[in-house]
């Protein structure tokens, strides 16, 4: 006896069989759209790394994070939160091709490596 899906997944593919009227298969009808998708996929963000960790003396917990965030060829940002007890700081670093446009700290360093599993 054949599973509920089997059979759907089977009775469907013989209904499109029954209809001559499609000349193409559902999937290539899609195809173009499909291309211009896959061409963007190389500058979406594919790869994060974060580390967490104390950047000053007066507060424990690993409170502070650099966040990597990287597209498939290397290019992306570096977000650093350096968190205290007085107050937060923001800063943003770019990255091009793995590497920081700008000197960035170990700890951001670290964030790059590990999104991109070095």
């Amino acid at each position: 006896m054949r599973s509920p899906l089997t059979a759907t997944c089977m009775g469907y593919s013989n209904l499109s069989q029954q209809h001559p009227k499609t000349t193409r298969p559902r999937s290539l009808r899609w195809s173009p759209r499909l291309l211009e998708l896959e061409g963007r996929l190389p500058y979406a963000i594919s790869y994060v790394g974060v580390v967490a960790y104390n950047a000053f003396g007066n507060i424990a917990g690993q409170q502070s994070r650099s966040i990597a965030l990287l597209n498939q060829r290397g290019d992306g940002i570096v977000i650093t939160l350096l968190s205290s007890r007085e107050e937060t700081l923001f800063f943003t670093k770019q990255v091009a091709e793995g590497v920081g446009t700008e000197a960035l700290s170990p700890e951001e360093s670290a964030a790059v490596d590990r999104a991109l599993g070095r």
